[in-house]
């Protein structure tokens, strides 16, 4: 049978992240997937003058709709929300979910390069906290940890800085945690660290400069991918993290324009299972 994921994120019409992203990469592990809309622009935010619709007063009746439905899902994916609004009723909403069985994944989607998102508030990164917490695994970058933990954005932390916020933010109730995205000279590293045994494991690949918007949506969702086809959780961070590393490569020998995003569709035969 197939398995069935819930994917809450924004629809970007243009430059591949989000849902444009997750779909296809979820397709190609062969996982059903069912789709909430939490805003639909007509681009990336890397865009200027880009054309953004907030879909909260539609969000609580889709859920609704689903909940009525009876639907049940293996694994639910969230990524960038659009209010407070639609975090609270996400967070009602997987707790109910959670009772059937569902893992939680969990992008924190609220910043980059050390800058919360133009159409964050606080109060919205507070309702993100929140669904951290109920979270079975959670994948911020540097930046969306230091506003998870209300702490001060390190561009370049020593390991040690790295796996005390690793233990900070599994206290906040996630079971795993994955910060990814930390460059070190010629390294890119993803370092996970899972409650229940206390272990850091740091998951390198070479790093390669990338204009590319989008990585982290084309990271968590191979992610969600590996978890639902039951590799284990280091198995699938490398897996992400390898292919992030050749759609870069294949985009910049491609000739990919930064706003087009990256070309990661000739490389999806890699994940089909």
């Amino acid at each position: 049978m197939l398995k069935r994921a819930l994917l809450i994120n924004d629809l970007s019409g243009y430059g591949k992240c989000s849902l444009t992203t997750a779909l296809p990469i979820l397709s190609a592990f062969g996982v059903e997937c069912v789709t909430v809309p939490t805003a639909v622009l007509s681009s990336h935010t890397g865009i200027d003058r880009f054309v953004y619709t907030d879909l909260s007063e539609r969000f609580a009746e889709t859920l609704d709709h689903y909940r009525r439905m009876s639907l049940k899902f293996e694994l639910v994916y969230t990524g960038f929300f659009s209010s407070r609004t639609q975090t609270d009723h996400a967070a009602n909403y997987l707790n109910h979910l959670r009772f059937w069985g569902a893992k939680i994944l969990v992008d924190p989607v609220m910043g980059d390069n050390g800058k919360i998102y133009a159409t964050y508030s606080r109060k919205l990164c507070d309702g993100i906290r929140a669904l951290v917490r109920g979270a079975d695994i959670i994948t911020p970058n540097l930046t969306e940890t230091a506003i998870l933990l209300g702490e001060p954005y390190v561009a370049q932390p020593d390991r040690r800085e790295i796996e005390a916020r690793l233990r900070k933010l599994a206290a906040l109730g996630p079971g795993t945690v994955v910060i990814t995205g930390v460059i070190a000279g010629e390294t890119t590293t993803n370092y996970i660290y899972t409650r229940s045994n206390g272990i850091v494991t740091a998951v390198e690949t070479e790093y390669i400069q990338s204009p590319y918007c989008g990585t982290g949506d084309l990271f968590a969702s191979v992610l969600a991918g590996g978890v639902l086809a039951g590799a284990g959780i280091e198995n699938a961070v490398r897996k992400a993290a390898e292919f992030v590393r050749d759609a870069i490569v294949y985009s910049l020998e491609a000739g990919a324009s930064e706003r087009d995003g990256l070309r990661f569709e000739p490389l999806l035969r890699e994940l089909i299972v």
